[in-house]
């Protein structure tokens, strides 16, 4: 319960640069009059703020609250068996309306050797408590350069590999910016140099690209997202999609069912979860009907 932005995501990531925010800024007040000290670092320690971040909120997403409202919540993966039904367990679901928020995951592409070395992604990253000497990440994007500059400013020797343009999604300007900002905290970035191939052993991963070889203590892969639709069989709910999500209207409505909305990641589009709060917000404003009948507690079942 609580999704990717609670357990692997926006809470976690925040949580952990809100710490190393802490330990850059006591060693860098001298232009505010403030004196310099080397910061200690206790990287375990980090994490477990990360992890009291996450239990403090918890509870506002846990299965006892929702309960607590009046919603059934089945704890088990939902199929589409038709376009009117869906199955969870033992339980077989027939409504009105479905609306599918099953978000996105890390996408790790079949890059020759990952499977002999050890790699993280944003869903195990914060379980680490062994502070990376040396983290080499794959992936420019966002998700990759926050993790980044947190560990750099924890300590770690950081290299980030991107293939294409590091922010190449983002204006060009303000990513100019911003690069030039993280190359002066001392993170090494290695843009137009596509991953070919990762060899060693846990402790001196190397990743070769057209540009050299980089080698690290540990490998985070941040080159992307992959929506999680694989098991619903969207296609026995005659659910349009392709590997972008669900098919939708401007609505948040399957095009091909109309019984069937998306929500979040699934919906296409940028995957954050800002953006999917101004959809949400957005629908709300278009769609009053689905608002009241929530304030009425008329929906009654949630499969997690």
């Amino acid at each position: 319960m609580g999704g990717d932005c609670l357990n692997y995501g926006c809470v976690p990531s925040k949580a952990l640069i809100a710490s190393a925010k802490q330990a850059y800024a006591m060693s860098h007040g001298e232009k505010l009059g403030v004196g310099e000290v080397a910061p200690k670092v206790d990287y375990a320690a980090a994490k477990d703020h990360v992890h009291d971040v996450i239990a403090t909120i918890a509870p506002v997403d846990s299965v006892e609250r929702f309960e607590g409202l009046g919603v059934q919540v089945i704890e088990e993966f939902g199929t589409f068996i038709s376009k009117t039904e869906v199955q969870a367990g033992d339980n077989i679901i027939e409504a009105r309306r479905f609306v599918v928020a099953t978000g996105s995951g890390p996408f790790v592409p079949p890059i020759p050797g990952i499977e002999d070395v050890t790699y993280y992604t944003n869903e195990n990253i914060f379980d680490l408590r062994e502070k990376p000497k040396h983290l080499i990440v794959i992936g420019g994007g966002p998700i990759g350069m926050e993790m980044a500059q947190a560990h750099r400013r924890l300590g770690c020797e950081v290299t980030v590999i991107e293939g294409m343009k590091a922010f190449g999604k983002d204006d060009p300007e303000m990513a100019e910016i911003v690069l030039e900002n993280l190359r002066a905290e001392g993170i090494k970035i290695v843009e137009e140099a596509q991953a070919e191939k990762i060899s060693g052993k846990d402790g001196a991963v190397t990743v070769h690209t057209p540009k050299g070889d980089f080698t690290g203590s540990h490998l985070l892969m941040a080159v992307g997202r992959k929506v999680n639709i694989d098991k619903l069989d969207l296609d026995a709910g005659g659910i349009a999609h392709d590997r972008t999500g669900l098919k939708v209207g401007p609505n948040l409505r399957s095009v091909t069912n109309k019984k069937v909305y998306a929500a979040g990641d699934v919906a296409g589009g940028l995957q954050f979860t800002h953006v999917a709060e101004v959809a949400r917000f957005e629908f709300h404003h278009k769609d009053r009907v689905i608002a009241e009948r929530k304030t009425k507690g008329q929906i009654k079942v949630m499969v997690v």
